[in-house]
């Protein structure tokens, strides 16, 4: 049970973003655990390149199209491309 506790937070947490605006507790920065913050990068990544039923082709331009242009954090998102 405790393995799905830290697995429902880290769902949960990859919503926030490095800047605040996140959801679902606003957090930014260091504040936001890196699992969270790693698993927003490879689901923004997933998104940019594989077709979904949301979006008629992948993203030519990741940044334009993951976070609005704000990603959760610029150092990571760097590092994983």
């Amino acid at each position: 049970m405790q393995s799905f506790i830290r697995q429902a937070a880290i769902v949960l947490g990859h919503h926030e973003r490095f800047n605040g605006e996140g959801y679902p507790n606003r957090l930014a920065g260091e504040d936001i655990p890196l699992a969270c913050r790693i698993v927003a990068v490879i689901d923004c990544f997933d998104a940019l390149t594989l077709v979904r039923w949301v979006l008629d082709e992948a993203s030519p331009h990741p940044e334009g199209r993951c976070w609005l242009g704000k990603p959760p954090e610029a150092g990571l998102w760097k590092r994983f491309r």
